[in-house]
Formats: structure tokens, sequence, C-alpha cells
């Protein structure tokens, strides 16, 4: 058994505060009858996860496709519960995890001693660690400091305003984090004589950020500014020169060798979406309707090149051994951007010919590619039939769902696990990648973002069904302003839509959107041997497995690689691949 007393735990964890270290710690030293280190050990496995509710604040790191997870705290007995009560460390993670596991399964006072040693050991890790490392936890800290403000007079809501406070006026910190800083500070709770402090700041930062034309910083410092303006009209003013900064990048990206029509297409469709949220009263003052009109007709001029541009895509390959550290390694410290777009390229697109061949050589010579096979329903019912003249498409989905299960588990969780440990990404950051994307069809972007941001907090039930049907609005946008027809005549002379599927049948679709991405998303939401993820979520035949499904996940993440296809010309530097992580400029395209 671990030794009981502090030293013990403490000589284990020593300094360290990061949560997947301790994982490994603990769960090495756990042994098989070690209680205590095995509950520390699941206990650090578990996910943070951001405006997910009380009662669902730690989501399980995987959760299997029979429904089961791993380390959650409705997996806690009674007996496990006095364990932890007992836990004594000096390590504030440690502390912190405890503690803010403990106050849901305690009462009385030991219920807001566990809640104030929980935000104790959060401030704590404040102090000591890296911002993004911290930014996460303090956003918690807040979370119980206002919920249980009454139990010490608002004593650490106070302490965590001051702790903000102190931070901004340091002027020693990076305009990311001053960002971070300020939503945080509004949070908590912004007293009147913050805002003057506060907008100088911003100001600062931003007329740097112009000076070096960092055009997207630039924008989402006016965007944190909007909420410290009082005046109604200065904050108008604010979002017109929003949409300038956006037809200014846009011209940028029509000038030297890495010019794309398909990127400033997206900018100046993203500034036309900003000058429409202007109101009626403030537009003639700024003359919104005339820019508009102005942006229309550049647009008219782009939107061909940038819908060709759609297939100018490349991926990396990837090994199967050390893959998980060579994802984390991939898309750790870098940018937001540079981030979310490594990890975007983790995996390249399937290719239908390439898949056809592996299938054909696996059935070779093999009794498989005789036998009938009946597919069958969660609930026993008979799905399909298929015969031997099925047998490569059949075996050529099983494939696809392996490999899907390969890179989700080995590549995808582990990155994106790394991109939020370092990260922090609000839905109105997902708002301004769906605003800023040609491939979102206009009038989409809030749903695309909600559905991206609640895959990015591990929420995958809630994405895949929000995301699943903007598949077939993507589709039909693109495929309209190719000139092919997304409507049929009925013999009444009803015009009805076509649905997914047929849509993905069109022969002009895969002019359009490239044969790799046609195949993945034929293999992904339809086909008789493929997930038939539209038809299941359409007709309400999945459950609440589907949440941490591998379909559901991978769909949330190839539906991210599809929305940040514009952004992947902008990467110049960037696009270098990591000396021990995937090659991120092996094209996987053969479309190019």
């Amino acid at each position: 058994m671990a030794d009981e007393s502090p030293s013990g735990i403490d000589a284990l964890a020593g300094d360290v505060i990061d949560y997947d270290d301790l994982f490994s710690k603990f769960r090495s030293a756990a042994g098989v009858d070690d209680r205590e280190l095995a509950l520390l050990a699941g206990l650090s496995s578990m996910m943070l996860v951001r405006d997910g509710g009380d009662g669902a604040r730690f989501a399980p790191l995987i959760e299997f496709r029979d429904g089961s997870t791993s380390f959650t705290p409705n997996l806690l007995t009674d007996e496990d519960v006095a364990i932890l009560r007992a836990v004594r460390t000096s390590n504030p993670a440690l502390r912190a995890r405890v503690a803010d596991v403990l106050w849901e399964l305690v009462t009385g006072r030991e219920r807001i001693e566990q809640v104030h040693a929980a935000i104790d050991a959060y401030l704590e890790i404040a102090a000591r660690a890296d911002w993004y490392e911290s930014e996460e936890l303090l956003h918690r800290a807040i979370s119980l400091a206002l919920r249980f403000k009454g139990s010490d007079a608002g004593e650490r809501q106070t302490r965590i305003h001051t702790y903000i406070r102190d931070a901004i006026d340091a002027d020693a910190v990076d305009p990311g984090e001053l960002l971070s800083l300020c939503e945080l500070l509004r949070t908590v709770g912004a007293e009147p004589d913050d805002r003057d402090p506060v907008v100088a700041v911003l100001a600062a930062a931003r007329a740097a950020a112009a000076v070096a034309k960092e055009y997207g910083l630039e924008r989402n410092l006016i965007g944190e500014l909007l909420p410290w303006t009082e005046d109604e009209g200065d904050r108008h003013d604010l979002t017109s020169q929003v949409a300038q900064l956006w037809v200014a990048e846009a011209d940028s990206r029509l000038q030297g060798p890495q010019a794309s029509a398909f990127v400033a297409a997206s900018f100046l469709e993203s500034a036309i979406q900003v000058l429409r949220s202007i109101p009626r009263k403030h537009r003639d003052r700024l003359d919104v309707a005339t820019r508009i009109g102005q942006l229309r007709t550049r647009m008219r001029d782009l939107n061909e090149a940038a819908i060709e541009e759609m297939v100018a895509i490349d991926s990396p390959s990837f090994t199967v051994q050390g893959m998980s550290e060579q994802a984390r390694t991939a898309v750790s410290g870098h940018s937001v951007l540079e981030g979310l777009l490594r990890f975007t390229r983790l995996v390249p697109w399937a290719s239908e010919p390439e898949d056809r061949t592996a299938a054909e050589k696996i059935l070779e010579g093999t009794i498989t590619a005789i036998i009938p096979e009946t597919s069958l329903t969660g609930d026993g019912r008979v799905a399909d039939k298929s015969d031997a003249d099925d047998a490569v498409d059949r075996q050529m989905g099983h494939d696809a769902q392996l490999h899907r299960h390969i890179v989700t588990i080995g590549l995808i969780l582990p990155a994106l696990r790394a991109l939020r440990a370092e990260h922090t990404l609000s839905r109105e950051m997902f708002l301004q990648i769906t605003h800023a994307s040609a491939v979102v069809p206009p009038g989409h972007e809030n749903l695309f973002a909600s559905g991206l941001w609640a895959g990015w907090n591990y929420d995958f039930g809630v994405s895949v069904h929000v995301l699943t049907p903007r598949i077939e609005a993507l589709m039909r946008h693109h495929l309209n302003a190719a000139g092919v027809p997304t409507t049929h005549l009925d013999g009444d002379g009803t015009e009805d839509e076509i649905s997914l599927p047929a849509l993905l049948d069109k022969p002009e679709a895969g002019d359009v959107f490239g044969g790799h991405i046609l195949y993945e998303l034929q293999s992904l939401y339809a086909g008789r041997f493929g997930s038939n993820l539209r038809h299941n979520i359409a007709h309400g035949l999945v459950d609440d497995s589907i949440r941490r499904s591998i379909v559901a996940v991978y769909a949330w993440w190839s539906t991210l690689r599809l929305v940040m296809v514009p952004f992947w010309n902008r990467m110049t530097s960037a696009a270098q691949p990591a000396s021990d992580g995937p090659d991120l400029d092996e094209s996987d395209s053969d479309e190019k």
C-alpha cells in the first residue's frame, strides 16, 4: 500500500502540476492493489470541461463503444470517498482535484471547506504555472467562488479579482494572455475603476498589433474592447474598424508569393458579415450599404477561384510507433491558429483507390470474399445483407472504421488534449473562424461555431447532432455555387431538396470537392458499409453512447478540418514539420 503520510504522495508527485504527468506517475506506481494511488491516478486522468455544468465538469479520458468510461467521480464508492478525505499533500494540483471532487460528495461544513480548499489550490497553481496551464483552472476557481461567495462574504472572489488586475497592471503579459485576463476579469466581476486601466492596456496592445500588421490579433483586441466601451456609437465605430481590418487582410493575401484568392474571398465575406451586424440607425453614418455593395462586387470576381482552391490540400503521414507523442509534439508550442492548423492536418484524407486496392489484397484468396454477410442494428434488427459482389466495398467499410479508431485514439484525442492544455477557445473564437471561412455557407456560421465549440469541450454528442446537418448545407451551397442543381421535381410539380447521400453521388461533386474529400464524406456520412452517420442522426438511431464514440470525435475533427481549409495557404514557415513530429508537408491529395 502507499505510504499514508503526506511525504509518501508528495515524494511521488513532487512539484508536478500538470495532470497528464501526475496521471502517468500515479498509474505507474499504483500496481494492482494500491487503491489510494489508483484513485489519484483516476482523478488526474479526468479532463476539466469549461462550461460543462457542475454535474459534468469532469469528463473521462475516454469512453468506450459499449458506453463504459475511464475514471469519473460517479464511479467512487463510499470507501473511495473515505480514502480521498484522508489524503494530505502539499501538491496544489492534487489538492485542487481532490477537493473539487469531494465537495459534491460530502455535506455540511466540510462541503464548504472542500470548495474553499479547491479555490485556494487553483490560485496557488495560477501563481506557479505558465499562463496556458492555469487559465482553465482559474475559470473553474471563478465558477466556484461565484457560486459559493456567500460562504466567505465574497473574500475569494475579491482575491481572484485582485490577482487578475495585478497581472493586467504589471504590463508583462503577451496579447493572448491579456485577452484572456480581461475576459476573466469580466467573468469574476469587473469594478467601475477597472475600465480605464483595462482600456488603456488594450488600446496600447492594439496599436502595437496595427504596426506589426497582425490583423487577427488586432481584431481580437477590438473584440475585447467592445464590452469595455460604454458609448453605443463608439462600439459600432469599433465594429466598422473590424470590417476594415478584414478588407486589409484580404488585400494582403492577393499579393506576393503566398497570394490566394480563396483566402482573400473568405476575408471579404467576413467583412460583409461584420458590416451587416451594425444596426440600421448607424449604417448611414458608417456608409455600410456602399461598402457592402463594393465588397460583393469584389466577391463575385473571387468566388470561382476561391471554390477551386478548396482542393489544394496537403496532409501529414504518420507512424504507428509513438503516434500519440508525435501528435502532441506537432501541435504544442504554437499560436492558437497554427496549433489548430497542425491539428487538422494530423491525418491525411482517405484515398478511395488506395483503400480499394488494399481491400482487394486483404480478400485475395480468402473465403471471406464469397461469404454473404448480414449486418444488424444495435437492437438486433437486420439492417443490410451483402453478397460476394459487395465484398470489396464491405471490406473497405470495415477498414475505414478501423482506421478512424486508430487515428482518433492515437492522434486526434492526444493532440486535442495538448491543445486544450495550452489554449482556451471560446465559442466566440470559433465564430470568428467560421465567419472567416469561405467553406461555411453564409447564415450558418453560428451553427458551425456551436458544433465545433461543443466538440472542443468534449461534448461530441451535441457536436455531431449540430454539425451533421451542416455538412449537408455545406454540400448544397457549394454545389449550387458551381451550377449543380440540388433539388428535384416530383410528378406533381413539387420541388424537393436532395438528401446528403444523393448529393454525394452527384457526378459533379468530385469536381467541386475533390476525390479524397468526397470519399471521406461518403464513408463517414452515407453508404451501406460506412458509418452512415447522416441516416442514424436524422432518424434518431443513436443513443447516449454517441457522446464519446470514435465516429463522433472523428466527424467533429473532419468538420473542423473542412472549415479550416481557407487558412491552410496562409501558413509559410508554420507549415514546416517539427523535427520529431509528423511530416506536415507530405501531400495526400491527388487534386493538386
